[in-house]
């Protein structure tokens, strides 16, 4: 799916990371790695579903990261 230590971009355009620090797992399904979606896409459902199930955690981390990616 997605090559150790590595992402490859297939076309120019702005790439948003999510990441997120939390002491236990989180059971959704489209958190699971699978051919179809290597990497979770993010949409309005997900982040709702996300931030309800992070409410009232105490100890979690988020981190984000945009940026532009160019033809070289």
């Amino acid at each position: 799916m997605c090559e150790q230590d590595k992402i490859k971009f297939d076309s120019p355009g702005k790439e948003e990371f999510l990441g997120i620090v939390v002491n236990r797992w989180l059971e959704f399904p489209w958190l699971k790695p699978n051919e179809e979606e290597p990497a979770p896409i993010w949409d309005t459902e997900r982040l709702h579903q996300l931030w309800v199930n992070l409410e009232g955690e105490e100890n979690w981390r988020g981190f984000y990261q945009a940026f532009e990616v160019v033809e070289v």
